[in-house]
């Protein structure tokens, strides 16, 4: 799934934000499987996940190393939560583990790509 847009935004330019994207949608499809009485699991994951690609944007917004860096770190954290959130899930057994198996691997990757900016955009 590639949203890349002709946009001025430096976000639509980083692969971890299309990654983020990516799983947005799976964890999208995730939620509508969450049984009842695992509201607050599902609620949780879905803020992580919109919180990780946010802060992500707002990092690549941001002019100053210094902020660049808070954003993704904060970007790298959430992301952790999402991780966390669906292997949560998975034990529970509120999600198959089949199921999560996508969500599990392009959390992974983000985190990756999510430490690589924090780790360039870590103040000297």
């Amino acid at each position: 799934m590639d949203t890349r847009t002709h946009s001025d935004f430096a976000f639509s330019r980083l692969d971890a934000y299309q990654v983020g994207l990516q799983l947005a949608a799976e964890v999208r499809g995730l939620l509508d499987q969450i049984p009842r009485g695992y509201g607050p699991l599902g609620d949780q994951l879905r803020r992580a996940v919109m919180s990780t690609c946010l802060n992500l944007t707002e990092g690549a917004a941001r002019q100053s190393t210094r902020d660049k860096h808070n954003r993704f770190t904060i970007a790298h954290a959430e992301c952790g939560e999402c991780m966390a959130a669906l292997e949560l899930a998975s034990v529970m057994r509120a999600l198959q583990a089949d199921d999560v198996r996508e969500a599990m691997d392009l959390s992974d990757r983000l985190s990756r790509l999510l430490r690589g900016l924090v780790k360039r955009y870590s103040p000297s």
